[in-house]
């Protein structure tokens, strides 16, 4: 009988930590890889299976409060950066706000959206995943590094972006007050 090679679930990658840019730049690829996966897809259209078809803001805050409920906020280990593709996290069901924004967003973007997108990114008419950014905040009005990341996704139906953040949860809109520097990185 021939021998089927296993093939590991997720790599484990050592190298030394060079800041938050480097975390989001693999934040921005586990999302564009993610949103192709069929195991976030199914995740997804498990979730919205009950959403009313093409009310992709519903399709959205469907995805956002099933994720709130049911991932837990685990902390990376005290001397390390850990970032888990979106496919790992949701099988844990556990990770940081680096984490949990990258499942956001691949989970978002599985999803296709028709409709309006922001000028800024390009097509007007596109049928592909709703534009997700990634935000890194900072709440030290010294301009210290940033130390909290997550998505904002484009909802076309409401031609708005829309703030995830499952960490911060009911308490997004006092969070945001308190944000004295921020960046975002197109995904």
């Amino acid at each position: 009988m021939p021998r089927t090679k296993q093939v590991p679930a997720y790599t484990v990658e050592r190298q030394n930590y060079s800041g938050v840019q480097q975390t989001v730049k693999y934040m921005v690829e586990f999302i564009r890889q993610g949103q192709t996966r069929p195991e976030v897809r199914d995740y997804a259209i498990g979730v919205i299976r009950e959403v009313y078809p093409h009310a992709t803001t519903s399709e959205i805050a469907a995805i956002y409060f099933d994720l709130c409920r049911r991932l837990r906020y685990t902390r990376d280990p005290a001397t390390s950066e850990m970032l888990h593709q979106a496919q790992v996290t949701l099988k844990n069901m556990a990770g940081d706000c680096d984490d949990m924004a990258v499942a956001l967003g691949a989970l978002v973007q599985s999803l296709p959206q028709r409709g309006r997108t922001p000028s800024a990114l390009g097509a007007v008419n596109a049928s592909v995943g709703s534009p997700v950014e990634v935000v890194t905040v900072g709440f030290d009005s010294r301009g210290a590094e940033h130390t909290h990341t997550f998505v904002r996704v484009w909802d076309s139906q409401s031609a708005r972006w829309i703030v995830l953040d499952p960490v911060a949860g009911p308490m997004v809109p006092s969070m945001l007050k308190r944000v004295s520097t921020y960046k975002t990185s197109e995904t």
